[in-house]
C-alpha cells in the first residue's frame, strides 16, 4: 500500500450551507400539559390567598382605626371632666380659704381643700396629655402625623 501517508479525515463541521432556510416550527409536549394546568391552579391559589390576606390586614387596619377613635373621643371627654372638676375644686379650696378666715375650718381642712385643688388639676393635666398621646397615636395610623409640625401640649 500506501506507506508513509497520513489518513485523511474529513470534516463537514466548517462547510456554510448556502442559501436561505424559512420555517416556523411548534413543539408542545402533551407530558407537560398537566404540569402546566397545575401551575396555572396553584397560581390561582396564590392570588386568592394573596386578596385574603389583604382583605384581613384591611379589617385590622380598620378595627385598629375604630379602637384609636374611640380611645382619642373618651380623652377627650375625660380631659372635658377634669376641666369641670378642677373648676369645681378651685371653687372648693377659695370656699375653703373664706371659712377659715372666718375661723370655721381649721387649717388641716384647708390644706386638705388646696391639697384637692392642685390633685384635680395634675388630674387634668395628665387626662390632657392622655388625650394628645390618644390624637398622635391616631394621626400616625392614618398618616397625617407631620414631623415638622410643632406639639402644642
Amino acid at each position: 500500500g500506501y506507506q508513509g501517508e497520513k489518513p485523511y479525515v474529513r470534516s463537514q463541521w466548517g462547510k456554510l450551507s448556502q442559501g436561505a432556510h424559512y420555517g416556523v416550527s411548534l413543539r408542545f409536549n402533551l407530558f407537560h400539559a398537566l404540569q402546566h394546568y397545575t401551575d396555572i391552579q396553584v397560581a390561582r391559589l396564590g392570588v386568592a390567598q394573596a386578596q385574603l390576606r389583604s382583605a384581613a390586614q384591611q379589617q385590622q387596619l380598620q378595627a385598629t382605626l375604630k379602637q384609636r377613635f374611640m380611645r382619642y373621643t373618651q380623652q377627650l371627654q375625660r380631659c372635658a371632666m377634669a376641666q369641670q372638676h378642677v373648676q369645681v375644686s378651685q371653687q372648693s379650696a377659695a370656699l375653703a380659704l373664706e371659712q377659715y378666715q372666718l375661723g370655721k375650718i381649721s387649717l388641716l381642712a384647708l390644706h386638705k381643700a388646696k391639697q384637692s385643688a392642685q390633685q384635680t388639676a395634675l388630674q387634668q393635666l395628665q387626662a390632657a396629655y392622655d388625650a394628645k398621646v390618644a390624637e398622635v397615636a391616631l394621626q400616625q395610623l392614618c398618616g397625617t402625623l407631620l414631623l415638622h409640625q410643632k406639639s402644642t401640649l
